[in-house]
């Protein structure tokens, strides 16, 4: 419903961050085995879309919806021992902040690159 609202008014400000949204919410049914009934979703299936909220995010020079989706796919990494590709994103998109070190998804990620190094 979200999404056809944001493809039908056009409005993608906040698309990167339903899609981010939306992968952890099929993380959380996978999980819990709570998948949609005939749904086939899996972790990769997550990550190829936080792949994709990244990427749309960078695009639009949304800096915000590009941490998100890098702490939630660092988390992901983190849980199958990919701890260097985790640091290596989540890293690349704490970077490009300059101020704000004190919100909470700043220091959500930096709390997780801690835990990383």
């Amino acid at each position: 419903m979200l999404f056809r609202f944001v493809k039908l008014k056009d409005e993608r400000a906040w698309e990167a961050e339903l899609l981010r949204a939306g992968a952890e919410l099929m993380l959380e049914q996978h999980r819990s085995g709570r998948s949609a009934k005939g749904a086939k979703t899996s972790e990769k299936d997550a990550e190829e879309i936080f792949l994709k909220s990244i990427d749309l995010a960078r695009s639009q020079d949304a800096r915000k919806w590009e941490l998100r989706s890098a702490v939630s796919l660092a988390r992901l990494y983190q849980q199958h021992k990919k701890k260097k590709e985790a640091r290596q994103l989540l890293s690349n998109a704490y970077s490009r902040f300059k101020e704000g070190f004190e919100t909470r998804d700043l220091l959500d990620a930096k709390a997780l690159l801690d835990e990383l190094s």
